[in-house]
Formats: structure tokens, C-alpha cells, sequence
């Protein structure tokens, strides 16, 4: 998922790498599908955790940064919500078998050795009737000055047919959009965005 001394790095900073406002796509499908729990593989800071759990949703997030997880759990506090953040890797990661009714996947871009592997063991976490949210690199932002800079670790249709074809699309599409979170992802992107229910 993600090298920790690398992101322990980046994240050893006063600032907020990707700032402290959500992801819209995720404020979007709260919106929409009102999950009471949720989890954020990947979950870095806290920006999306911290949110969801403000509008009163039993969040759990792990990530493999001690770094991120400590800041991301003094951002909590300074709001006044509480988050189950774990520090692990996501083969390690263990919660109840369908469990959760939402499953946010942002910008989570394993290496292609575990890809798979790892979506399919995160998906055994999501209930049946449960919703995976997913926004992530396309192939097409390769060389990007920023995304993973790996064409094995990116996204296209092919991969989400693959990894998540057992699954109910509620929607997908790929255009190239404009982002801004925080000094991390600052510019036009080429971006899926994904969503779909489990069934069983």
C-alpha cells in the first residue's frame, strides 16, 4: 500500500500534506447512501475520517504511518470526534467479516504484486448491501508531477472489471479534473471515480 519511512517523510510536517477538507466524491456518497460505519484504507491525515465521524459516523481508518495516524487522531480531537485508526499494512488488516457499510478507497494504489489480493481482502470487511467508494489515479496520469509514477499501480477500466466485478456498479467514469488538496494534489488529474454495491 504504502512504503512508512516514505510517508512517515512526508508527513512529518507542521502542515496538512493533503490539507483537512474531504474529498467531495466521498461527501457525495455519505450524502447519498448515509452509512452508519465506514471504513479508510489508506486513510493518511485524517481529512476524511475526521469528517465522517463529525456527521456522526463510526469511522475506522488504518494506514501504515505512525506519522499520519497521529496527526490525523489530533485532528480528531480538535474536532471534537473520536476514530478507530490503526497503523498496519492491508494484507495485516483485520476487522469483522461484513461488517461495514461503506468502504472509501481514495487514492489507495497498491503495488501490482498485492493489488488484487488486497481489494479482494478489503472486500471481505464490506457487508452485503454495502457500498465501495472509489476515486484514484487512471493510467492516463502517468508522468503527472504527481500520482504514483508506476503504470502497474494505476487504474483503468480493465483493473476496477477485475477487482471489483463481482460487485453492482452504481457508477463509473474517468475524465481528467482539477484538484486541490492541499500541497499534495494540486492541478488537472486523470481520475476515476467509482461506485458500486456489494450484493452477497
Amino acid at each position: 500500500m504504502r512504503s512508512s519511512s516514505i510517508w512517515d517523510d512526508k508527513y512529518n510536517k507542521t502542515e496538512y500534506h493533503y490539507g483537512m477538507e474531504p474529498l467531495p466524491y466521498l461527501v457525495e456518497k455519505m450524502e447519498k447512501f448515509h452509512p452508519d460505519n465506514l471504513l479508510l484504507p489508506g486513510e493518511g491525515e485524517g481529512r476524511n475520517a475526521v469528517y465522517a465521524a463529525k456527521n456522526g459516523i463510526d469511522v475506522f481508518a488504518f494506514d501504515q504511518s505512525q506519522i499520519a495516524r497521529q496527526k490525523a487522531l489530533a485532528l480528531a480531537k480538535q474536532n471534537g470526534v473520536s476514530i478507530d485508526y490503526r497503523v498496519c499494512d492491508v494484507i495485516e488488516s483485520d476487522y469483522p467479516r461484513h461488517f461495514f457499510q461503506m468502504i472509501g478507497l481514495f487514492y489507495v494504489h497498491f503495488s501490482e504484486e498485492i493489488r488484487q489480493r488486497a481489494n479482494l481482502h478489503l472486500l471481505e470487511f464490506l457487508r452485503p448491501g454495502g457500498i465501495l467508494v472509489l476515486e484514484a489515479f487512471h493510467k492516463r496520469n502517468l508522468g503527472n508531477s504527481f500520482g504514483p509514477q508506476s503504470i502497474e499501480m494505476l487504474y483503468d477500466e480493465a483493473i476496477i472489471k477485475k477487482d471489483f466485478g463481482m460487485l453492482q456498479v452504481e457508477e463509473y467514469y474517468e475524465n481528467r479534473f482539477v484538484l486541490s488538496h492541499g500541497r499534495g494534489h494540486q492541478g488537472e488529474a486523470e481520475v476515476i471515480r467509482f461506485c458500486a454495491v456489494k450484493l452477497f
